[in-house]
């Protein structure tokens, strides 16, 4: 809560500050874009520029050296073969923080990505941002393609466009589940689960009958690591109640009247049912201070049978590691992914997805060449761009891929990598897998495949197809809800976060209760405290941007 507000704080300082820098009257755009001179064409389809573009952008948070070390080989790639060079700064603190110290300072790059769109509309307000109308009908044909009507989305009231996002379109894969220990469900004849009383039927029975690891250290049902940040607490919270058919933890009428979970009785079952395995000591009692770690460890030690929440969490943490670790290991001891449905429950919501994408881009006012950065964003969103940024440099000892420039091929190690669990992501981190992703979307390219590398053979790995069989309704698109923008100035934005400190530290008191009548009793404070510290008024603002956005989109 404290490090909320002084991030707000900063950012209420600088627009007073540098509100008086610009406005809307001299706002930068770019009324006639200048030619980019060229030698012809390369082989990746590619115009080559006479001289070399070269620009810098500012990702956010990440390790420096890591980045050096990860850009090196596809920033050579693309000096040697494009003739561009890009400079990607990261900081190791805070990115709002340093993104307000770069404003503060009036020292920032030629573009910034990452950014939610109160930074957007921050940046807009104090005038730092390129209109990009007339760069994208200049250099912008793969831009026009490749988004759609989705760009239309981007605009402003008054048809300016200002920013693009990264990782738009629907990618239909899942994100979430709940997960069971495979190899100890089926030895126990895989009974059939359908619904979250089944799950929570196994998952005792497996506790019983295989109490402790081989260690000698207790096993739980259900382990997570809500300590990790609030947010994933309040992921886990959210994906679970999925099962109750709530999106994104709101229950969702024939109306497009959006309730806040806290409100909703799906809300108080779902709470007992999980105050069930923590009384019954099935639910890992430290579940809410886990960092990741920890609970990757407690994992890989086989003290948690099931789980709920990425997909990908309980193979990093359970068959990614026992298959280089035990000798003895066999393919059917790992998590797989299961379709849980509460009975009441009409759907199940488990992956929401956000169409938009997830961050936006910029190219800035410091920017001396928007024309060549604008023609490197559209070759970048291209499939071949998609291709060369998304999989990593091509053509080498250790590359994924290889291409003549018009056709490609997966390297076969690679790719049985991928689906029998094996496939080196270090090595890719080298290739530049995704390092220099600006405004590539998720959106499936015309061949079928897409950005992830490990995601184009999900048919061909059997415990992925069984994943995506399992969970293949419960993927949903919810950009309407995900788009809603809270601004500085709005006073609901620190309501938003002392509504989310008040449900969070209440559930976490309800789930921990000694008895059901206590955890009802738990449930009823946390949803009073919540609507007296304006839970209601949130909800209410929700709905309404969360219709307006259905309206303009045209998504009802």
């Amino acid at each position: 809560m404290k490090r909320f507000i002084s991030l707000t704080l900063v950012t209420v300082l600088i627009v007073a500050l540098l509100a008086g820098c610009g406005s809307n009257d001299d706002k930068t755009t770019v009324n006639d874009p200048k030619p980019i001179e060229t030698v012809g064409e390369n082989e990746y389809g590619w115009e080559m520029p006479s001289e070399t573009i070269e620009f810098t952008y500012f990702a956010g948070q990440g390790n420096p050296d890591d980045v050096e070390k990860e850009s090196k080989l596809i920033s050579e790639f693309l000096l040697q073969n494009f003739n561009v060079k890009i400079n990607k700064m990261v900081y190791d603190t805070d990115r709002k923080e340093r993104l307000n110290l770069m404003l503060a300072s009036n020292d920032y790059p030629d573009v910034i990505t990452g950014l939610d769109l109160t930074d957007v509309n921050l940046l807009v307000e104090l005038d730092k941002t390129v209109e990009l109308t007339s760069l994208i009908e200049e250099y912008g044909p793969n831009i026009t393609e490749r988004y759609g009507d989705t760009i239309e989305r981007y605009k402003t009231e008054n048809g300016e466009l200002n920013y693009l996002m990264k990782g738009w379109g629907f990618l239909p894969i899942p994100d979430n589940s709940a997960t069971i220990r495979y190899d100890i469900w089926q030895n126990m004849g895989a009974p059939e689960i359908i619904t979250t009383d089944d799950y929570y039927k196994i998952l005792k029975q497996m506790v019983e009958e295989n109490p402790v690891n081989a260690d000698g250290k207790n096993a739980y049902a259900l382990s997570y690591y809500g300590g990790e940040s609030a947010n994933i607490l309040e992921d886990w919270i959210q994906i679970t109640l999925g099962m109750w058919g709530l999106k994104d933890g709101y229950k969702e009428d024939e109306n497009y009247q959006l309730t806040h979970w806290a409100n909703t009785e799906e809300g108080l079952e779902m709470t007992i049912w999980m105050n069930q395995f923590f009384r019954d000591g099935l639910l890992d009692p430290d579940s809410v201070v886990n960092t990741f770690d920890d609970w990757k460890s407690k994992v890989s030690t086989e003290r948690a049978y099931g789980h709920i929440g990425r997909w990908w969490d309980t193979w990093n943490a359970g068959h990614e590691v026992w298959q280089k670790t035990d000798e003895n290991w066999q393919d059917d001891k790992r998590f797989v992914h299961v379709n849980v449905k509460n009975e009441d429950a009409e759907q199940v919501y488990l992956s929401p997805k956000n169409t938009n994408g997830w961050s936006a881009t910029v190219i800035t006012d410091k920017c001396e060449n928007p024309e060549e950065v604008m023609k490197w964003l559209d070759f970048e969103i291209s499939d071949m761009g998609t291709r060369i940024n998304g999989w990593g440099v091509p053509n080498l000892d250790t590359s994924s891929w290889d291409t003549d420039g018009s056709s490609y091929t997966f390297r076969e190690e690679a790719k049985q990598g991928v689906i029998n669990g094996t496939y080196d992501y270090e090595i890719g981190s080298l290739l530049g897998q995704y390092e220099y992703w600006l405004v590539m979307g998720q959106k499936p390219l015309a061949d079928g495949t897409n950005v992830w590398f490990d995601q184009n053979f999900n048919n061909e790995s059997k415990w992925k197809k069984v994943m995506n069989d399992n969970l293949v309704d419960t993927i949903y698109d919810f950009s309407a809800y995900r788009n809603i923008s809270y601004e500085p100035d709005n006073p609901l934005t620190v309501v938003k976060q002392q509504v989310q400190d008040v449900i969070l530290t209440g559930w976490t008191y309800a789930i921990t209760a000694e008895t059901e009548e206590q955890c009802i009793q738990r449930f009823e404070e946390l949803q009073e405290k919540a609507n007296e510290a304006g839970l209601q008024d949130l909800e209410a603002y929700i709905t309404e941007q969360y219709n307006n956005n259905l309206d303009a989109w045209k998504m009802k």
